[in-house]
């Protein structure tokens, strides 16, 4: 589980800067921006879902195997 702090830190800080350096005042620019970020913000969300899912699965087997 703790891979998620790395990982969060340094693959996905900066694209949370990016979003939130954007500014209103940039019209539709800002959109088009916004959601190019939010989609890569995504994809990146689902690797940290995944490492949280693997260390549960993990767990439960050394869980396993210890018993």
């Amino acid at each position: 589980m703790l891979a998620v702090v790395p990982y969060t830190f340094l693959v996905m800080a900066p694209t949370n800067k990016e979003l939130l350096a954007i500014r209103p005042e940039n019209g539709k620019k800002v959109d088009a921006a916004v959601r190019t970020l939010i989609k890569k913000w995504e994809k990146m969300q689902y690797v940290r879902t995944a490492l949280g899912i693997g260390s549960f699965f993990l767990s439960v087997w050394i869980l396993h195997v210890k018993l």
